[in-house]
């Protein structure tokens, strides 16, 4: 769920009790009975092993983990008996490539060899896919394919090679319906490969657009439709699968399938190549199901909880009262019984919802649940297991497997003692066991026990947490100019106020330069997202100096030292209290006006200041006193600063180093006469 792991260790287990169980959507997963998956408890996510794990329980599974090849499979490894006499010589690919994916995916749907004749046949009614079918035979490996038709039976193309039998059979591909298999070296190729294998293989799906719409494909090999679903769910493809009984062969077969919005994926992703067929999937394709995206729920979370996580943020509108609520009504609608991943989604996109971290974590590590469809005793077989460092957790098949033991703050050493014991009598080859909120360093002890007194508990650390801004959230943009440099900054706020984001773009910059924007744009975004007051980086940035510095276009920031002077006094005036600026000497034009005539700036807040003169009337309130100026003052701002107490918004002189006063929209040096080039 938190990315690639590398594992830290392998482990052999020997032969152990097994448990296998099966999921409503086909997936299936056999481990021994302390082995551990993720599933939807009351409120959240619990883990449970497969020894408590029954019928109904829902469990999780990710979707999309998109874990593929980067370099295609190699070939060179397949060895196929060296041709002899007037056998038929053909060139063997070295590695995999789309048109042998494709070629694969083509005789796993409708081909089969021949021993007696040493022949591969792949059979269609398209003359085109046959033509197809010929040219790639010819490319790859160098043979002259025929196609055949003979009355009462479908056409095909028709290859006769030894050498090739001998390696479709080295790659695993099978010689019957029923023992077919995805190759490995088509699982162990790029993605492009495998979607290529998928456009081959869907010669034998559909698509139907009647009462229920969905992608489907029937197949006489379970073990391929096995194959089949671990791609479509690295695809992120959400699918089902179901058995049909046949009537005319008098046997079940499966079928997996992909309904609505997900089938709509799927068949983008791999056109059909007959004709009838992708007009059929274009008429699905065009269809909207938005409304009817029900099957996907997520369980651990009741309708009513959802729709109270939702801000009642009602207002008058033109129809009346709009609230974001009002969309969302359903949700405690009695007849309402599950919550769907859809809806989910929809909520989490409004301004002022916080999801529990449990459900965050559902939508954003592709979490998709599916109930337990049987569960069963599976004999003794040898077992493996792996060690992921730090988490413990990795992704089996697509389900989400643990193979730690966790156990509440409150266990006891009975408890641990018990746990170890457990794992000793069910032959475990390893065990980890984590206690929450503590490292466990030694569970057990061949010391007889003393009651000795409770140690006090070792402080725990406590991490920031980030708060991240939704998706939809208020912005200013501010256009500046620094000595004629240019630039924008976007600054994005919380909707109960702070400002969570910024976002710098200069003009005229080079690649260098806007990355090195970029990366400091996040990186203070990202601060302030974990808490790191404003007022912070304000105090650190502003007053720094380098090119390009000087005039602005901004009427409360004239002057600045450099862009970042700039940008985080422009910040500091939007979103920090007056308060706050006054002790880091950061005013408006308006506020230093009164500065220049002796006023006080405060008493344009004064409807943010405390009222001390109604506090003194029934409480006497000790008023600080103004400090005496320590040192002589060598201009009026100065003076100014001694007798109020604050730090004046004004540049040092660049010539003599007095600090400037404002003169009108401009400053001036009372020591040498320098202006700041505007007067």
């Amino acid at each position: 769920m938190d990315g690639d792991r590398k594992t830290d260790a392998f482990y052999y287990g020997g032969v152990r009790p097994v448990r296998k169980v099966t999921l409503r959507s086909g997936h299936t997963i056999t481990g021994t009975f302390p082995h551990r998956l993720l599933t939807a408890g009351d409120g959240g996510l619990v883990w449970k092993t497969l020894g408590e794990i029954g019928e109904g329980d829902a469990v999780a599974v990710q979707y999309g983990a998109e874990m593929w090849a980067a370099l295609p499979a190699s070939l060179r490894h397949v060895e196929v008996p060296a041709a002899y006499g007037d056998q038929k010589r053909i060139v063997l690919p070295d590695e995999m490539t789309e048109e042998l994916a494709f070629l694969l995916g083509a005789y796993a749907a409708e081909g089969h060899t021949s021993r007696s004749t040493w022949s591969v046949v792949i059979t269609n009614s398209v003359p085109e896919v046959l033509e197809r079918v010929r040219r790639a035979w010819k490319s790859i490996f160098g043979l002259d394919a025929r196609i055949t038709s003979q009355p009462g039976r479908c056409p095909g193309v028709v290859v006769t090679s030894k050498t090739l039998v001998e390696f479709m059979d080295a790659l695993g591909c099978g010689s019957r319906a029923s023992d077919k298999r995805i190759p490995d070296v088509v699982l162990r190729s790029p993605r492009k490969m495998v979607i290529a294998f998928l456009q081959g293989l869907w010669l034998d799906a559909y698509v139907t657009t009647a009462t229920a719409p969905k992608w489907a494909i029937c197949l006489d090999s379970p073990q391929l439709l096995d194959d089949l679903q671990a791609v479509l769910t690295n695809l992120g493809v959400v699918h089902g699968r179901v058995s049909k009984y046949n009537e005319k062969y008098g046997k079940s077969f499966d079928e997996v399938y992909a309904a609505g919005t997900q089938g709509q994926l799927l068949v983008s992703m791999a056109p059909f190549l007959e004709p009838e067929k992708a007009a059929r999937a274009a008429e699905y394709l065009s269809m909207d199901f938005a409304a009817r995206d029900t099957a996907d729920v997520v369980p651990g979370i009741t309708p009513r909880e959802l729709y109270e996580l939702i801000p009642d943020d009602s207002r008058p509108g033109r129809n009346g009262v709009r609230s974001a609520r009002r969309a969302f009504a359903f949700l405690c609608d009695p007849r309402t019984r599950q919550v769907t991943r859809r809806t989910v989604e929809r909520v989490s996109t409004l301004p002022g919802v916080v999801l529990p971290d449990w459900l965050r974590q559902v939508l954003d590590g592709r979490l998709h649940f599916s109930p337990v469809a049987s569960v069963e005793d599976a004999g003794q077989v040898e077992v493996f297991d792996l060690s992921v460092p730090e988490t413990h957790a990795f992704v089996a098949n697509g389900i989400m497997n643990h193979n730690t033991v966790n156990m509440p703050e409150q266990a006891t050493v009975e408890d641990i003692e018990k746990v170890y014991f457990e794992g000793w009598r069910l032959g475990l080859k390893a065990l980890a066991i984590y206690r929450d909120n503590c490292k466990v360093g030694q569970p057990l002890s061949a010391a007889g026990k003393k009651e000795e007194p409770k140690a006090e508990a070792a402080p725990v650390e406590v991490r920031p947490v980030r708060k991240r801004l939704p998706k939809q959230r208020p912005a200013t943009v501010t256009r500046f100019s620094v000595a004629g440099a240019e630039g924008y900054m976007t600054a994005s706020s919380y909707p109960d106020d702070g400002l969570g984001e910024v976002f710098l773009k200069l003009g005229k910059q080079g690649s260098t330069l806007a990355g090195v924007m970029d990366a400091f744009s996040m990186a203070i975004s990202i601060s302030l997202q974990y808490g790191v007051p404003l007022e912070t980086w304000v105090e650190k940035f502003t007053n720094m100096r380098f090119e390009p510095a000087g005039m602005t276009d901004d009427p409360d920031i004239r002057m600045a030292t450099s862009v970042m002077d700039y940008i985080f006094r422009r910040l500091a005036l939007d979103h920090l209290p007056y308060d706050e600026r006054a002790e880091l000497g950061i005013f408006t034009a308006e506020e230093r006006a009164m500065q220049a005539n002796g006023e006080d700036p405060a008493t344009l807040h004064a409807d943010e200041e405390i009222e001390h003169e109604t506090l003194a009337q029934s409480a006497e309130i000790a008023r600080p006193a103004v400090p005496a100026p320590v040192s002589e003052a060598h201009s009026s701002m100065e003076v100014i600063e001694s007798r109020q107490g604050r730090t004046a918004d004004a540049p040092l002189c660049l010539t003599c180093g007095t600090k400037m006063r404002p003169a009108g929209s401009c400053y001036v040096c009372e020591g040498c006469g320098s202006t700041s080039g505007c007067s």
